[in-house]
């Protein structure tokens, strides 16, 4: 069996393949999209018993980060891992005897709260002028009680907000991250790239 990384929807599938494109990381696994975190919950108790060597996990945090990664944190050790009280800042990757090498990263930053969508915002460069404006509007409506969107979307109400005003209007994330002039190399983005170098190209060798 491939080694596999496991996001939840097809925009991350697209947003994590483009990006490792940008930066050079073989691809040496599979990327699948399993339809969101429930699906992404119900596999790993599987995924641990197999004969794969190595799987990684990107979930996004939400409003309630930690509630996630105890119930992460059980899954895991109740199959034999030890995991830590909480992510480690740079992604989290554990071993256990016998098992296959596991990875979990928590979009954005492994601390916050937040979606993919806020781990994207974060590479918009400082000196862009749009962001402010998509900013405004977004705050606009939702003061104004007019979003029909909830308010766990806000990130990426903003997002796709602002990418309908760029020079080619409403690219989707994946496509978009690989126009360096609309998303900077941040030291988020390469934390995220060195994290699955480390997970996938790295970890057979410590």
């Amino acid at each position: 069996m491939d080694n596999l990384l496991l996001v939840e929807g097809k925009d991350d599938l697209h947003i994590v393949r483009n990006l490792m494109s940008v930066h050079d990381v073989p691809e040496t696994f599979s990327i699948i999209e399993s339809g969101g975190e429930s699906r992404i919950f119900s596999r790993i108790p599987i995924l641990v018993k197999t004969d794969i060597t190595i799987f990684g996990i990107i979930l996004d945090a939400d409003i309630q980060p930690w509630n996630k990664w105890t119930r992460l944190k059980a899954l895991l050790e109740n199959a034999g891992y030890g995991l830590p009280d909480k992510p480690e800042q740079n992604g989290t990757i554990v071993k256990a005897e016998g098992k296959p090498i596991v990875g979990i990263w928590m979009m954005p930053d492994n601390m916050a709260p937040g979606k993919i969508e806020d781990f994207l915002l974060a590479g918009i460069p400082s000196d862009d002028h749009l962001i402010l404006y998509a900013k405004n509007s977004v705050a606009l409506i939702e003061t104004n009680n007019v979003n029909l969107y909830k308010k766990s979307d806000h990130s990426k109400a903003l997002l796709h907000t602002w990418l309908a005003w760029q020079e080619k209007p409403g690219l989707p994330p994946g496509t978009a991250v690989m126009n360096s002039k609309l998303f900077g190399n941040t030291q988020l983005q390469l934390s995220l790239i060195d994290w699955i170098n480390k997970l996938f190209n790295e970890s057979l060798d410590h």
